[in-house]
C-alpha cells in the first residue's frame, strides 16, 4: 500500500480546517417524523395513535393505560419539535425509545431497502430532492440521512449532497462512510456541497478516498486526492466515484 507523507502544517489544516469555523448542528432523526404529515390519509391520527401505542407497549414495554389516545398523537406529532408535552411520561422521551420508534414506523410503511454494509434505507423523493433516510437494523436504531439532486454538469445521474448528517448518537463509528458509499452505489458521480464543515470535510478527504475515487475541483483542475495533497481552502468542491477512474 502506498504512503504519502505530508508536513506539520499540512497535516495541521486537514486537523483544524476552518471552513467554514464550528460545527454543523443537526438533528436528522427529529426531521424523519416531519415525513408523517396528517394531510396524508396514509398517517392518520388514528392509525398514528394506534401503532405508536403499539410500539411503546409491546416493543418497549412502556405502560401507557392512563394515556389518551389524543395524547400519544400530540407526542407523536411534537417529535419533530423541541420541546416536551405536559402529562406524558418522561420515559417516553428517551433517545433511544424514539430512534427505535422511528424504525418501527418505517417498516410498517416502508418498504426498506437493504445495502452492503449491513444498513436498510427509505428513498424519499421530492420535487427536486432525493433523501436516504438510514437506519440499522441489527440494533433497530435510525443512523442518519443524505439529501441529494441531479446535477447535470456531469454524466446521469449524478447528484450533488445538500444535507448530510448522521444522528449524534452515532458519529463516529463509520454510518458516515456507510451511507456515502450507499448514495455511491446509485450514482456516476457524487458531487460535494460547496461548503463542508469539519466531519463532512473528513469523510472527503480522508475516508472515501480509502474506497473510491475521489477528486478537489482545484481552479479548472480535478486532481486524485490519493496522489497530491490539496490544501481545501482552494477546493471549490469534491467529487467522488466508484464506477469511473476519471472525470
Amino acid at each position: 500500500m502506498s504512503k504519502f507523507i505530508i508536513s506539520e502544517r499540512q497535516y495541521s489544516l486537514l486537523k483544524e480546517l476552518q471552513i467554514p469555523s464550528g460545527k454543523y448542528e443537526a438533528d436528522p432523526l427529529t426531521d424523519f417524523f416531519l415525513i408523517f404529515n396528517p394531510s396524508n390519509s396514509k398517517f392518520s391520527e388514528k392509525k398514528m395513535s394506534k401503532l405508536v401505542r403499539n410500539y411503546l407497549e409491546n416493543k418497549v414495554g412502556l405502560d401507557t393505560s392512563k394515556v389518551s389516545d389524543e395524547k400519544i398523537y400530540t407526542y407523536f406529532s411534537k417529535l419533530s419539535y423541541t420541546g416536551k408535552i405536559r402529562g406524558i411520561p418522561k420515559e417516553l422521551y428517551n433517545i433511544g425509545v424514539i430512534s427505535g420508534l422511528s424504525y418501527f414506523l418505517a417498516k410498517n410503511f416502508f418498504k426498506l431497502k437493504k445495502t452492503p454494509y449491513g444498513l436498510v434505507y427509505h428513498l424519499e423523493n421530492s420535487t427536486s430532492t432525493i433523501t436516504y433516510w438510514f437506519f440499522d437494523p441489527e440494533i433497530k436504531d435510525f443512523i442518519g440521512r443524505i439529501s441529494v439532486s441531479e446535477n447535470e454538469n456531469y454524466p446521469s445521474p449524478s447528484y450533488q449532497v445538500g444535507v448530510s448528517s448522521v444522528d449524534p448518537v452515532f458519529i463516529g463509528r463509520g454510518y458516515g462512510n456507510k451511507m456515502y458509499l450507499t448514495v455511491l452505489n446509485d450514482c456516476e458521480y457524487l458531487i460535494s456541497d460547496t461548503v463542508l464543515f469539519n466531519d463532512s470535510l473528513n469523510i472527503w478527504t480522508n475516508v472515501l478516498p480509502k474506497y473510491v475515487n475521489v477528486w478537489a475541483r482545484y481552479g479548472d483542475e480535478f486532481i486524485p486526492i490519493k496522489k497530491k495533497f490539496v490544501n481545501p481552502e482552494n477546493v471549490k468542491y469534491y467529487i467522488a466515484s466508484k464506477k469511473h477512474n476519471d472525470i
